[in-house]
């Protein structure tokens, strides 16, 4: 039960903060431009590498030894913890920040386009605050203090928005594209700052680190470079992309409107149904590391197989709904029948992505982090292969081709390493077959509504109408179908719970 409230706080939670940040992201691209929030998404891109550089595996390793320590009553030990990881964080985000900047002279060498580098010396700030920001974040996620944690990612967004907004009004000769950089660094070193005065006031305390930087630096090496390399390979690609579609005969402005419309319009719209995934892979960590510290077997292998089949679920019910949705989302939303277009031909994505998304954090809680980095390596080949070949002929679809095929073999690659590790040996193939066999008549559904029978309605009802249906639809089949049973303990709830309350 404690699993399912967890899953249920950082769902509700990041549900909010999502969809405040979808919205705002609408707001944005509005005033942007496709042309410019490709710009934007570039700058993005490499903030995202130093962030991942600095502190990619920070939280997860800190959370699972404040769990560990915090089991054994060990207070000494989790102070001593979270504080050198704060001091190495900030330390490798401090010389990121000095080679970044002092990178700015080579501007032209190094970026597609010329504009990326005042956005990313806003964004710096944000860097370091970040490293402050992992370290405490990890703290309170061993203690499973996800209100907390909830409650400043919804301020640090709400402060992040607001702060935009503020200055497009009061100063609008500032570039809208830097203003939505600067609130981004304010809003993230206000989430340092309150996270760690979250930890110090519930009894944490900062002590000598000594003892713990090898073995950080040891568990968060592997951790960090699959992260790492996955933010590299992003902002490789979202460097050459532009230029590969120039290449294919795009001129610059349509190239960088291609990647826009696709990265920065398209792309997190698809992921908004990954929050549950998402949460359900935050609140697993430090369950199944407790779990696999005791030997646990048959409980760790049971909530692997729930949780898989969970994020299934999930998927075989938000597909449908953007297929039949997603022309006429991309114009209402964005203005751009591009964005649209994107969304609807990459529904399919979100399935490999998501499973790839909870095996990675069970590897993680596994103690098979340089697993799951060899099999992020092996994939991201099948990525670059997909950028640097298919545009010529399918334009930026091919990014999408990619993602999917790639977040695909990766997902089956963990699943064959937590069978050897843990003899798990639940049939994924039947639940993922009844996915797919729901998911597609009700995408059939629900796009005959919106593109023939409610083609006239305005776009909020059309939308409304034909998503309902697509996912209602979904339900039903999946329902019939036994991925979704009603439970023995009460008619009241569905043994969707009792996945995560056994």
């Amino acid at each position: 039960m404690k699993l399912f409230r967890a899953v249920f706080t950082l769902t509700a939670f990041s549900a909010v903060v999502k969809t405040l940040g979808f919205a705002f992201r609408v707001i944005l691209s509005r005033n942007l431009g496709a042309e410019m929030m490709g710009v934007y998404s570039i700058a993005l891109s490499i903030y995202f590498m130093a962030l991942t550089l600095t502190s990619g595996g920070l939280p997860l390793v800190v959370g699972r030894k404040v769990a560990k320590y915090r089991a054994s009553g060990d207070r000494k030990s989790e102070n001593s913890a979270v504080t050198a990881a704060m001091l190495i964080g900030v330390s490798v985000s401090a010389a990121v920040c000095l080679i970044l900047g002092g990178a700015s002279a080579f501007t032209p060498r190094l970026f597609s386009d010329e504009r990326v580098m005042p956005i990313l010396m806003l964004l710096l700030p944000g860097v370091v605050a970040t490293a402050v920001h992992s370290a405490f974040y990890g703290a309170l996620w061993g203690r499973r203090s996800y209100f907390a944690l909830s409650m400043i990612d919804l301020v640090e967004q709400i402060i992040r928005i607001a702060l935009c907004f503020l200055m497009f009004y009061t100063f609008p000769k500032f570039s809208n594209v830097l203003a939505a950089a600067l609130s981004l660094s304010v809003s993230v070193v206000f989430g340092a700052l309150s996270i760690m005065l979250i930890f110090l006031k519930t009894g944490g305390r900062l002590s000598s680190g000594k003892g713990f930087y090898k073995p950080l630096i040891a568990e968060t090496a592997p951790i960090t470079g699959i992260r790492l390399t996955g933010s590299a390979v992003s902002s490789v690609i979202a460097l050459i992309l532009p230029l590969i579609l120039v290449g294919a005969g795009m001129s610059k402005p349509d190239s960088l409107a291609a990647f826009g419309a696709a990265i920065g319009m398209a792309l997190p719209l698809l992921f908004m149904p990954a929050t549950i995934v998402g949460s359900l892979a935050v609140a697993l960590v430090p369950e199944l590391a407790a779990k696999v510290q005791k030997n646990d077997t048959p409980s760790v292998n049971t909530q692997i197989g729930k949780a898989v089949i969970f994020s299934i679920l999930v998927c075989s019910l938000s597909m449908p709904f953007y297929y039949s949705t997603g022309n006429v989302m991309g114009v209402w939303l964005y203005k751009s029948a591009d964005a649209g277009r994107y969304l609807v031909s990459s529904t399919w994505v979100m399935l490999p992505v998501s499973l790839e998304q909870i095996t990675g954090s069970m590897m993680n809680s596994l103690g098979l982090e340089l697993k799951s980095y060899r099999n992020y390596c092996v994939t991201a080949i099948i990525l670059f292969a997909c950028v640097i070949i298919l545009p010529r002929f399918i334009g930026m679809h091919a990014y999408f081709i990619g993602l999917g095929a790639s977040s695909g073999v990766q997902a089956i690659m963990h699943v064959w390493d937590i069978q050897k590790k843990t003899g798990f040996k639940t049939n994924l193939v039947l639940p993922l077959i009844k996915g797919i066999a729901a998911a597609v008549p009700a995408a059939a559904v629900g796009t005959l509504l919106s593109n023939r029978l409610l083609i006239n309605w305005n776009a909020i009802a059309n939308i409304a109408v034909s998503g309902t249906a697509a996912v209602l639809v979904g339900f039903i089949i999946a329902y019939a179908l036994g991925l979704v049973k009603m439970s023995p303990r009460t008619s009241k709830t569905n043994s969707i719970l009792h996945y995560f309350c056994p």
